[in-house]
This record gives C-alpha cells, structure tokens and sequence, in this order.
C-alpha cells in the first residue's frame, strides 16, 4: 500500500507540477503515448532498463514536449509482495543511475535538459542517505570513533526523520475511517524509506562494481 500511494503521489502529483511549470516531464513506464513519426526520429525505444526515462530525454533533445495528459485515465499495477518490490526498484535505481552517468556531459544549458539531471540523480540522493544514517547508526549506537563530518550526519537523519514524521502523520490523518490504528501509518513508512535507500545502494554497487545489466522482470 505504501508503494501504491507513492506511484501515485508520483504521477498525480509531480509529474502533473513539472508538466505545469515546464520542467523536465519523464514518460511513465504504465501508461504514455508517443507518436509514430517522433518514435522514429529519435531511433525507437531504447534498451535500457529504464527505457521510458531515456525515451523522454531523446524527444526532449530532439525538441519534442513530453507533458501530463490530465484528461487521460490510465491504470498501473503496483507490486504486492516485498521481494517483487524491491527487483521493479532495483532495476528503475540502477537505470537511473547508469542513464545519470551516461548524459551529464551531453547536457546543456536548458532548464529541461538540466533538470532532467536532477530528476535522474534521485536515486543517488537515495544511497548518499543510506550511508549518511547508516555512518550516523554506527557512530550514535555502536560507539565507533566520530568524524569531523558527524554534523553533516546528523542533520542529514534529522532532516529524514521529520520528513517521514510528516509523511507518515500525513498518511495516518488521511484514512479512514479515523483510529489509532492509522498510526501504524509511521512505522511503516519509516521501514520502507530505508529498504529502498537500501535497494538503492545495492543498485549502486551492481553500477560501480560493473555488473551485467539484465532486465529483471517484476515478479507477479
């Protein structure tokens, strides 16, 4: 459930903003359409594991708009065991990254082209996270020697541990019908940001250690 809220916050939320503001708007692997003739220009789908990504990039170059449709209804399907999860996360993080590395120097000074950079170093914001909490775990509850850097650590989890508070609190206040039950809403988010700041770092080792790249299909 927590993956299907996030998908969805995704696609109603910011990808209808950037689509908006005119920022960098990347195609959604469930449900896009792209004419014949643009798919043609820029070469097709590409094989890459994030294909939907790298296609929105090349019609970007090409001087093609991607924009949220908000007149159109489309269905996704959302994972529903933790192992299918976590191969669907592998494989978009390690996309992302391989298609990060391979662009940043083709970028030029267009609003969409460089925010397109950002967009795809989320997951690299992911795996600085989980070395930065997992530094801050060994040094506050192991007792392992501190750093210079220790404040960096610790504003860094400080900042997570409130923004998964309110997401957590968010997604509490919001079922219904209102119990305390919901607050198991916080927990669970918490546990779920750090397995996929987990599966991120994972995905960044499979990148760096130069790992065959394979199209894992997600299980069913």
């Amino acid at each position: 459930r927590v993956a299907s809220k996030e998908e969805k916050l995704w696609n109603r939320v910011l990808l209808r903003g950037r689509s908006r503001l005119g920022l960098f708007t990347p195609l959604s692997g469930s449900c896009f359409f792209v004419s014949s003739e643009a798919l043609r220009r820029v070469g097709g789908f590409p094989e890459t594991l994030a294909e939907d990504l790298d296609l929105s990039l090349e019609l970007v170059r090409r001087g093609y708009e991607v924009v949220y449709a908000e007149d159109v209804r489309g269905m996704w399907e959302t994972p529903r065991t933790l192992k299918a999860l976590v191969v669907q996360r592998r494989r978009w993080y390690r996309g992302y990254m391989e298609s990060f590395l391979r662009n940043w120097k083709a970028v030029r000074l267009d609003r969409r082209l460089l925010d397109a950079e950002v967009v795809m170093a989320g997951p690299m914001l992911l795996v600085l996270s989980f070395l930065t909490v997992t530094w801050w775990l060994a040094t506050s509850v192991l007792g392992l020697p501190a750093l210079n850097g220790d404040v960096a650590a610790h504003v860094v989890v400080t900042l997570n541990f409130f923004s998964l508070l309110t997401v957590g609190t968010a997604l509490s206040l919001g079922e219904r019908p209102r119990r305390l039950s919901n607050a198991a809403w916080i927990p669970v988010v918490y546990a779920y940001w750090f397995t996929m700041m987990a599966v991120a770092f994972h995905a960044f080792l499979q990148v760096i250690l130069r790992r065959p790249a394979r199209w894992e299909r997600t299980p069913k």
